[in-house]
């Protein structure tokens, strides 16, 4: 009886901790079309490569089975077709953010109380959204031919964790 009551106490505690966790998931958008004039610029709005699909779907792959609550993508093309096959599987909405007012983001995502939230971002505003989130700078801007890492925000009330993650190959 008294392993029974200690079960369920555990139990309890394990619901409470993970009912307290958010996790985001942050992402740069999958690879860009570059043969597009101007497209390297921040102002161009290219459509993803063929590879740029394959790894939007193969992020959806990774984390349909989390329980992800909002999507988040700034107001680019490729930013929101990275997210378009994990909203396609989790039937969420795309919310856009302004990619300049990276702070307000910041202080939204603070304000959500449990689950994942997925941001794709860029590849100088993924790394800064995590900064802000941590409250320190610990990471630069991807190269330009980075679209292979991402990143995985654990916040169990004010204690964050990251990790810096590959894609695995697809």
């Amino acid at each position: 009886m008294k392993w029974i009551r200690l079960a369920i106490v555990l139990s309890c505690i394990v619901a409470q901790v993970q009912a307290q966790e958010v996790v985001y998931l942050l992402v740069r958008h999958a690879e860009k079309d570059t043969s597009q004039t101007g497209s390297t610029m921040m102002m161009a709005d290219p459509a993803l490569t063929t590879t740029g699909h394959a790894r939007a779907k193969k992020l959806a792959e990774l984390y349909q089975k989390e329980p992800i609550q909002a999507l988040f993508s700034s107001n680019f093309q490729r930013t929101k077709s990275t997210l378009a096959p994990l909203a396609e599987k989790k039937g969420l909405q795309i919310q856009t953010y302004n990619h300049r007012e990276l702070q307000a983001l910041a202080n939204q995502l603070l304000e959500i109380k449990n689950g994942w939230v997925v941001v794709a971002g860029h590849s100088n505003t993924t790394p800064s959204l995590v900064n802000l989130l941590l409250k320190e700078n610990k990471f630069e801007p991807f190269d330009e031919s980075n679209y292979n890492t991402y990143f995985i925000v654990r916040r169990n009330k004010d204690k964050f964790s990251v990790e810096k993650i590959e894609y695995p190959p697809f």
